[in-house]
């Protein structure tokens, strides 16, 4: 729901060849619109044209890793297929154009929501126990009010009387508040469970999680934020733990040391993620503030940017020049940057970096120095049994 309520109020649109910038509850089927990255996704939509164009659907299916989006089809299933993104979902790397082909009440998101509404439910083992006990306890009282009303009449007592007996003792066996009395345990424990920050939509939910035993997930954002956080590093042949709070890092090491200034210079620059420019997202705190890109990469920039504070300078002293982007069949990223030194003539020379960060077993393996205590060392056999040593560990 969030997500729905920050889906910008304007987007730029293609109408008879002229660009246009038109409010989202204007777009109709067969607008031509442009989608960037940390757009959120107005409609449903038809990919025409993209470049290296990622998408999070993770409020559409739960799905937290990224997905590739191109004007390819590949699957009969929408929901599978490449060449369509659907509204309320999130644009986090690259460009796309698209044609919209559902609006508002008409989106996939929305058929969904209407077919949640629209299930019906068997009555829970809590609730057919309970309505089991009542019959059968109802049945019972009956057979003793019958019983009783037998007796008094037999005793020669009044029609009237005996009647009134049958009454009482039947409304005494009955349990009326049973289900009152369930239904107010039931709304306890959601009060305590909102306490910890658990909402529950329906209270026959506390009865079914109160009986598994066992739950079993497959993504990472279902019961989770899909937010992740440094919390160790390691460098010069030590392990460090990352401390930080909500407006600093409060870890202990040397931040100064040329070693670790290498490391957060190689993870600023090889790292496709960024920090929303709008004043109301920068002006918040850098832990909450909002950002484009994965989750891991999103990670390393804020607690750079907590650490040094200077993640915006490094970048643009080190413009990018090329990339290769992560895949999963490289299993690394890679960038070059430009570097402007100044040689002692006075001329501006001009040379480039080269950056990696990827699997453990594809760095390690195009390397052949390793930086400790700010000196480069041979990367020998014996230092790379202890580098992977420390790496299994």
């Amino acid at each position: 729901m969030d997500t729905m309520k920050n889906i910008n109020s304007q987007v730029f649109v293609l109408r008879n060849g002229e660009k246009k910038k038109i409010d989202i509850k204007d777009l109709v089927i067969g607008d031509i619109i442009e989608i960037n990255s940390g757009d959120i996704i107005p409609a449903d939509i038809r990919i025409i044209e993209s470049d290296d164009f990622k998408v999070n659907n993770s409020s559409l299916t739960g799905e937290s890793e990224l997905q590739s989006r191109s004007a390819e089809f590949t699957n009969e299933n929408p929901l599978e297929t490449k060449n369509l993104v659907f509204y309320s979902t999130v644009a986090t790397e690259g460009t796309a154009t698209g044609l919209v082909i559902r609006t508002r009440n008409h989106t996939i998101l929305d058929n969904i929501f209407k077919s949640i509404g629209n299930q019906t439910t068997d009555d829970t083992p809590l609730i057919k126990e309970i309505s089991q006990s009542t019959y059968s306890i109802t049945r019972i009282a009956i057979i003793l009010g019958i019983f009783f009303f037998i007796i008094a009449l037999s005793l020669g007592y009044p029609l009237i009387e005996s009647i009134i007996l049958l009454i009482v003792v039947i409304i005494v066996h009955v349990p009326k508040c049973l289900s009152i009395t369930v239904t107010i345990c039931l709304s306890l424990i959601v009060k305590r469970m909102a306490r910890k920050n658990c909402l529950v939509r329906k209270l026959k939910a506390i009865e079914l999680l109160g009986s598994t035993s066992i739950m079993c997930m497959d993504k990472n954002g279902v019961l989770t934020q899909n937010q992740l956080a440094v919390t160790h590093m390691w460098f010069d042949n030590k392990l460090i733990q990352v401390d930080i709070s909500e407006k600093e890092d409060l870890s202990t090491f040397d931040k100064n040391s040329s070693t670790f200034l290498d490391l957060a210079r190689c993870t600023v620059l090889c790292n496709r993620a960024d920090f929303k420019q709008d004043s109301d997202n920068l002006a918040r705190s850098i832990i909450e503030r909002e950002c484009t890109g994965n989750a891991s990469e999103i990670a390393v920039l804020k607690y750079i940017e907590l650490s040094n504070g200077n993640v915006n300078s490094v970048r643009q002293e080190n413009p990018k020049v090329y990339e290769i982007p992560f895949n999963s069949m490289n299993k690394y990223q890679l960038s070059i940057h430009e570097m402007h030194i100044n040689n002692e003539s006075g001329d501006n020379s001009q040379s480039y970096l080269l950056v990696m960060r990827g699997g453990f077993e594809q760095i390690i393996e195009r390397c052949s120095t390793i930086s400790i205590d700010g000196v480069d060392l041979e990367m020998n056999e014996c230092k790379c049994a202890f580098v992977i040593v420390k790496y299994d560990s």
